[in-house]
């Protein structure tokens, strides 16, 4: 299956308006993966869960949503790696997911992916687009 479409934060009701920068730091450590929440509001109605990944090919940002069942990778425990630290995990149905890229490589959406999330990334911040 191709990459679905990127994901404007801006188009999510919580989402914040283009050009916003977001708290990710552009210069995390290789092998860095972080989960964020925006536009909570005290309700999980409207946030919008992220993942940040420094992977090899640079930062990427993707919905933190397993494309098989939708629940975060971490829905369970805050751990995002798999046992070797090299696949991104979804805990709910062990799925793996490339940091790279977000393809699915093993589990049940197999060749599926992660929506990776626009951003402009710069030194001095991560910018939705």
């Amino acid at each position: 299956m191709a990459a679905p479409p990127l994901a404007y934060l801006s188009d999510f009701p919580a989402g914040p308006a283009a050009g916003t920068r977001l708290d990710i730091d552009p210069a995390m450590a290789a092998g860095t993966a972080v989960d964020l929440t925006l536009g909570t509001d005290g309700t999980d109605d409207d946030a919008i869960r992220l993942l940040a990944v420094m992977s090899t090919d640079g930062l990427k940002l993707y919905l933190n949503r397993c494309p098989h069942f939708g629940t975060a990778l971490n829905e369970f425990e805050p751990s995002l790696w798999d046992h070797r630290h090299r696949f991104l995990l979804c805990q709910t149905h062990g799925a793996l997911f490339d940091p790279a890229t977000g393809l699915c490589r093993r589990g049940p959406c197999k060749g599926d992916h992660l929506r990776a999330v626009a951003v402009r990334v710069s030194d001095d911040g991560v910018y939705t687009l």
